[in-house]
C-alpha cells in the first residue's frame, strides 16, 4: 500500500463527531477552572479594599505576579511544543489550570454602583459571551484573517469599556448601570478570543507553521507583559483620580494597541505576498 493510501485510510480513522468530542472536551477543561476563578476570586476585592483597606494598586499585584510568572514561562512553553508530547504537554496544563486565577477590574468598580447578585449575574453572562465569543473567533480567523478578527475584537473592547464609563456615570443600584453592565459582559466576552486562541491563530497565520512554537511563546509572552503593566498601573490611575478617569485611559490604551497591531498584522501580510511573488518570480526564471 502506497504512502497516500496509508495518509488517507489515517484520516478516515478520525470521524467528525470525534473531532467536535475533542473541542468540547478542550472547552470544558478550560471553561470549568476559568469560571472557578472567575467567580471566587471577586468576592475578595470587598473585604480587601473595604475593610482591610488595600488600595486597588496593590490588590491587583496579584495579577502581576501571575503575569510575571507567564511571561517566564512562555518561551520556554513555546519551544517545548516543538520537542514535547503534546499529550504531556496538556496534561501539565491541566493540572496547572487548577491553580491559576484570572480576573478583571471591573469587579471592583461594579461593586460600587451595584449590588453583589448584579454583579455575580454580570459575571455569569460573560461567562456566557466568553463562551460564543471562543467558537466565533475561530469562525472568524478562519473566513476573515488576522486583521479583521482583531478589528473586531478591538470594536467589541471599545463598545465594553464605553459601558463601564456610562456606568461610572450613575448613581448606584440604576436600572440603566445593570442594563450597560450586562452589555459590558457580553461585548468583553465575544472578544475574549483574541487573548485566548488569538495568540496561536497569530503565530501561525504571520510566521508559519515551522515557527508557530516558539513564536506562540513569544506572543504570549507580550500579552503577559501587557497584563503585568496594565493591571497595577489601572489601580494607580484609579487612586489618583477615579474609574471614570481610569477606564478612559485603559479606552484609549485599548485602541492605541489593537491598532499597532493591526497595522503590524496588514504589514506583515503585504510583506509575505511580496515574498511568495519574488520566490515565484525566481522559480519561473529558473
Amino acid at each position: 500500500m502506497s504512502r497516500n493510501n496509508v495518509a488517507v485510510d489515517q484520516k478516515k480513522t478520525v470521524s467528525n463527531g470525534y473531532k467536535y468530542f475533542m473541542v468540547f472536551l478542550c472547552m470544558l477543561t478550560q471553561a470549568i477552572p476559568y469560571g472557578i476563578a472567575q467567580n471566587i476570586q471577586p468576592l475578595f476585592v470587598h473585604p480587601l479594599v473595604n475593610t482591610f483597606h488595600f488600595t486597588l494598586a496593590s490588590y491587583t499585584l496579584i495579577f502581576t505576579f501571575g503575569a510575571v510568572a507567564a511571561s517566564i514561562a512562555s518561551p520556554f512553553i513555546g519551544k517545548a511544543l516543538e520537542k514535547v508530547n503534546y499529550k504531556i504537554m496538556y496534561l501539565i496544563g491541566m493540572g496547572l489550570s487548577a491553580l491559576a486565577s484570572l480576573n478583571e477590574d471591573y469587579a471592583a468598580f461594579l461593586d460600587t454602583k451595584l449590588t453583589l447578585t448584579d454583579v455575580g449575574l454580570i459575571g455569569s453572562m460573560y461567562g456566557v459571551g466568553c463562551l460564543i465569543g471562543n467558537v466565533s473567533g475561530g469562525v472568524l480567523f478562519d473566513k476573515f484573517g488576522t486583521a479583521k478578527s482583531m478589528t473586531y475584537a478591538a470594536c467589541m473592547y471599545v463598545l465594553s469599556i464605553a459601558m463601564l464609563i456610562f456606568v461610572s456615570l450613575q448613581p448606584y443600584g440604576a436600572t440603566q448601570s445593570r442594563v450597560a453592565g450586562y452589555a459590558y459582559a457580553i461585548f468583553c466576552g465575544l472578544a475574549v478570543f483574541s487573548y485566548m486562541s488569538g495568540p496561536a491563530f497569530m503565530a501561525k497565520d504571520l510566521f508559519g507553521a515551522k515557527e508557530q512554537g516558539v513564536m506562540l511563546g513569544y506572543v504570549g509572552l507580550a500579552y503577559a507583559i501587557g497584563f503585568a503593566i496594565g493591571a497595577p498601573l489601572f489601580g494607580i490611575i484609579k487612586g489618583m483620580s477615579s474609574f471614570t478617569v481610569a477606564w478612559y485611559f485603559m479606552l484609549a490604551f485599548v485602541i492605541i494597541g489593537f491598532a499597532l497591531l493591526i497595522v503590524a498584522v496588514i504589514q506583515i501580510k503585504k510583506y509575505q505576498k511580496k515574498y511568495i511573488a519574488e520566490q515565484a518570480a525566481k522559480g519561473a526564471n529558473a
